[in-house]
């Protein structure tokens, strides 16, 4: 018996009851040991839930496994709701759903990245073109004395700058963008908290467990 199911196990009615009806707030391992003393305690998860649960946990389909949507569908049709439609689950993610939104947001995550990288290589050739020229200045003051150096110094400096700022505008561009994406998918109705943390490249808190 895994801590989890100790601690579970342990529980009262009352404090199982009301994790069955927050049950997308744990994570997949904590949603399959609920389940489990649920019903060992000959509870059923569905009709643990009032109907505006049973409706709110509709809603956030995608969050939970694939168990936990049969029987969040299983409650609607005896309840007599509409049940909501398909979640498109791809075998290689481990049962989490996968759609064609999740793909564009992954796709706009790399564009994104791509932008700031380009911004921080912009930058680092205008310190390679800018040192260049220093030098350049530097050689030629031997035949046009303290005025070649200066002005190569100069040219130097000002090439650099240019570079830089470009650099610096590319990338606030590229950071610019993944904050939106970060809003958009955090605020996201469609994604489970593990999706979320997977686009936005974060490792999700097991403490829910």
């Amino acid at each position: 018996m895994s801590e989890a199911e100790k601690v579970w196990g342990a529980k009262a009615d009352d404090e199982l009851l009301a994790a069955a009806r927050q049950l997308a707030e744990y994570t997949e391992e904590g949603q399959r040991v609920i389940r489990a003393e649920l019903r060992r305690r000959g509870f059923d998860e569905a009709r643990a839930m009032g109907d505006d649960e049973l409706l709110a946990a509709a809603r956030r389909l995608a969050e939970y496994t694939e168990e936990g949507e049969r029987v969040i569908r299983a409650g609607l049709r005896r309840g007599g709701f509409d049940e909501p439609p398909a979640i498109i689950r791809h075998p290689d993610a481990g049962g989490e759903p996968q759609t064609s939104i999740s793909r564009r947001y992954t796709d706009a995550y790399r564009v994104a990245g791509a932008i700031i990288t380009f911004g921080a290589a912009v930058k680092v050739v205008g310190a390679v073109v800018a040192a260049i020229i220093a030098v350049g200045g530097l050689a030629s003051s031997e035949q046009l004395g303290i005025r070649g150096l200066i002005g190569g110094l100069l040219l130097g400096a000002m090439v650099g700058l240019v570079f830089w700022i470009a650099g610096v505008f590319v990338t606030a561009q590229g950071q610019l963008l993944r904050a939106s994406l970060d809003t958009a998918v955090n605020t996201s109705p469609l994604f489970s908290n593990t999706e979320k943390a997977k686009m936005m490249g974060i490792t999700q808190s097991t403490a829910n467990v």
